[in-house]
């Protein structure tokens, strides 16, 4: 039998009580805002890792949703051991009522939304210029008032570290990434995909610019012939976006989605902002494609240091290294299935699931609520 180590202080009780409460599961209790769509939203997914491992460890997970009312009460009547909270906005409104639940709350962060809306502005001038002070307030109470804060980049969580002196901020992988057989290079003209949808400020920006910017000149020349956008994109974006050779899907189920990843020979991640890690360029890599990114597509992805590009992945600074890129990876077998091998045995490595539970064992442990 397994016993935690590190179980509150209880009342003193006898006989059947005590064992009772010294073996029963260590209990968690998950916040979201509202229902989980992990096949939509890579927020709801890591949510949805998280809760799967903490199921695997053997702790009882309760999963609050704020819109469907009543979250404070469900969690006192759950009695956790911890409480997670996830998402600035969530956190801030619902801290307060939990007060009066003394276990330990932590924040999970998802990336740092204030570094985001500030690089957003420089390509939405409608956003307001107050939005990310105004976030930067909210996540500073966030990071502070946590007993614990997780964030998905060593990088992220120094530069938190470094905001918000005082609070504690840790860093594990918010994705566990399945192990899955590497894809063969599909044959005949070159296919991209890209997996997101339009509700996510980077990946709107990032895909309109390339199709108006990248897209006409690969599929002009020939050296591209499909473009296939996979994700929830509203019908009028997706007329000003028409161009030959692009396609929108639509959300689309795993079996769907798998299929046109296998007929792809490169997914992209053309982001000229964001924060935190990319779940679409995890997902790229963990198929066996090549991964055609900027900079902000693979944040937390250079294990090498700065200057290196993460295993099974191209990094394109302007237009010309696009069309370059896209070109190699056409003519060029050898480069494909040698980005193709080098990505996939890096998410094997750095995302199986095994490293996401050990990830989650370890904030389990700084909570002092280990299973």
């Amino acid at each position: 039998m397994n016993v935690s180590l590190l179980e509150r202080p209880t009342p003193l009780r006898t006989g059947a009580a005590v064992i009772a409460s010294r073996w029963r599961p260590t209990r968690i209790a998950v916040c979201e805002a509202g229902p989980l769509t992990p096949d939509r939203d890579a927020g709801c997914r890591a949510v949805s890792d998280l809760v799967a491992t903490l199921s695997s460890l053997g702790c009882e997970v309760f999963v609050g949703d704020e819109s469907a009312g009543s979250l404070p009460g469900h969690v006192q009547r759950f009695s956790p051991d911890a409480v997670v909270i996830s998402r600035p906005g969530l956190f801030a409104r619902l801290h307060a009522s939990l007060t009066d639940i003394a276990v330990p709350k932590l924040f999970f962060a998802h990336d740092l939304h204030h570094v985001r809306l500030s690089l957003q502005r420089a390509f939405d001038p409608a956003l307001d210029p107050r939005a990310a002070e105004v976030m930067r307030l909210v996540e500073g109470f966030c990071f502070r008032t946590a007993d614990l804060s997780v964030l998905p980049t060593t990088a992220e969580a120094a530069a938190a570290t470094t905001a918000f002196p005082g609070a504690a901020i840790v860093a594990a992988p918010y994705f566990a990434m399945p192990t899955e057989p590497r894809m063969p290079r599909p044959p005949g003209p070159v296919r991209l995909v890209f997996v997101g949808g339009a509700a996510h400020a980077p990946n709107r920006d990032g895909v309109a610019w390339f199709i108006r910017e990248i897209w006409p000149t690969l599929h002009a020349s020939g050296i591209a012939q499909c473009l296939a956008v996979c994700g929830a994109w509203p019908r009028a974006l997706v007329d000003s976006l028409a161009r030959p050779g692009v396609e929108f899907h639509g959300p689309l189920s795993e079996p769907a989605l798998a299929a046109v990843m296998r007929s792809s020979t490169a997914g992209i991640a053309p982001l000229r902002f964001g924060a935190g890690l990319k779940r679409k360029t995890l997902d790229y890599l963990s198929r066996g494609l090549p991964v055609l990114s900027t900079v902000f597509g693979v944040q937390g992805l250079f294990p090498c240091g700065p200057g290196r590009d993460p295993p099974g992945v191209i990094v394109c600074a302007g237009p010309a290294d696009w069309i370059a890129a896209v070109r190699r990876l056409g003519r060029d077998a050898t480069a494909w299935q040698t980005l193709s091998e080098a990505g996939h045995d890096f998410i094997t490595t750095e995302f199986s699931s095994a490293v996401h539970r050990d990830g989650i064992h370890r904030i389990l442990q700084a909570l002092g609520v280990c299973p």
